[in-house]
C-alpha cells in the first residue's frame, strides 16, 4: 500500500455499493456528504464499531475520509 490504500477488498466493495446505491436511486450523488454516507456504512461493515473487538475505524473522525480524499487526489491528478 503505497499511498496508504484501503485493503483491496475493502476498495472492491465501496465501489460496488457506491455504483449499486447510485443505480438503486437512478441519480448521481447529489452531496459528498451523501457518498461518504454510503462509504461510512460499507467501512462499518468491514470493521463493525461494536461488539466484543472494537473495529479498525473506531476511533477516527470518519471512516470515509481516506476514501474521498483519494477520490480528490484521482480526479484532480494530483499524483
Amino acid at each position: 500500500y503505497t499511498y496508504g490504500e484501503d485493503d483491496p477488498v475493502i476498495s472492491d466493495r465501496i465501489a460496488e455499493r457506491v455504483l449499486r446505491h447510485q443505480r438503486q436511486r437512478g441519480r448521481s450523488y447529489r452531496s459528498t456528504g451523501e457518498l461518504a454516507e454510503v462509504i461510512k456504512a460499507v467501512k462499518r461493515w468491514s470493521f463493525p464499531l461494536d461488539g466484543p473487538r472494537p473495529g479498525k475505524y473506531m476511533n477516527q473522525v470518519n471512516p470515509a475520509k481516506k476514501t474521498l480524499n483519494g477520490i480528490r487526489v484521482f480526479l484532480n491528478r494530483e499524483l
